[in-house]
C-alpha cells in the first residue's frame, strides 16, 4: 500500500492511498489541480457536496460576497471526479452579480 499526504492551501491536510503508483500520482494530480483561490474574486474556496432535486453535485464554492462556484465533472463507469479548469466557475445559484458565467478571472 502507497501513501501520500499533502496540505492544500484551503483545505488542509488529504491522504491519499493505492496499491499503484500510477493510481496516487492521478489522485494526488486531481487535488493538486484544485485551486487554492476563486479564479473571478480571488477569496478562499472550500468544497462543496449539495443533492438538489435528488442529483448529486461535487465541486467548490468561494467565500465571496458574490459566492462562485463549480461542480466537477464525473467520468461514466467509474464515477472518478476532475476538475475542468478555471473557466468552469459561475455565480451560484441565487448569486446577486451580474457577471457573465465562464469565470477565467485576471
Amino acid at each position: 500500500m502507497i501513501r501520500l499526504r499533502i496540505k492544500l492551501t484551503g483545505i488542509g491536510w488529504i491522504e491519499i492511498e493505492g496499491d499503484e503508483t500510477h493510481n496516487v500520482i492521478a489522485q494526488a494530480a486531481f487535488w493538486g489541480d484544485l485551486p487554492a483561490e476563486c479564479p473571478f474574486c480571488r477569496s478562499a474556496v472550500r468544497l462543496q457536496h449539495r443533492q438538489p432535486k435528488g442529483f448529486e453535485y461535487f465541486g467548490m464554492v468561494c467565500s465571496g460576497p458574490v459566492q462562485h462556484e463549480c461542480n466537477f465533472g464525473q467520468k461514466k463507469g467509474t464515477g472518478e471526479l476532475y476538475y475542468k479548469g478555471p473557466g468552469s466557475w459561475r455565480i451560484s445559484p441565487g448569486g446577486t452579480c451580474e457577471e457573465e458565467n465562464g469565470g477565467g478571472g485576471t
